[in-house]
């Protein structure tokens, strides 16, 4: 980044470049514009990669918040088969 935009610092120019080398003089401007401009638009450098990463943020989420469903579900009892006219289904009444 700082040797592509010949920037340094975030939002006002460092005195140095931090990760290119410092024979190449002081930087010409703040990398905060440079940032916007490969996140901004279409064509931006890293706008493929968030969009992308998009997805499977939300299916962590989805599956972080359907977990609570399977943590949290009440307890119930089953007695007898399903097939007979004595099936019962009873909430179990428990403290934890």
């Amino acid at each position: 980044m700082e040797e592509r935009a010949e920037c340094s610092g975030l939002c006002k120019p460092a005195n140095f470049y931090s990760f290119s080398n410092v024979q190449n003089g002081p930087p010409k401007q703040a990398c905060l514009g440079p940032i916007v401009e490969d996140f901004s638009g279409s064509t931006g450098n890293y706008r493929k990669y968030a969009t992308t990463l998009i997805a499977p943020a939300l299916v962590v989420l989805l599956g972080w918040y359907l977990s609570f469903g399977v943590c949290f579900r009440l307890k119930w009892e089953h007695r007898g088969s399903p097939l007979t006219l004595g099936y019962v289904i009873k909430r179990v009444d428990t403290d934890v």
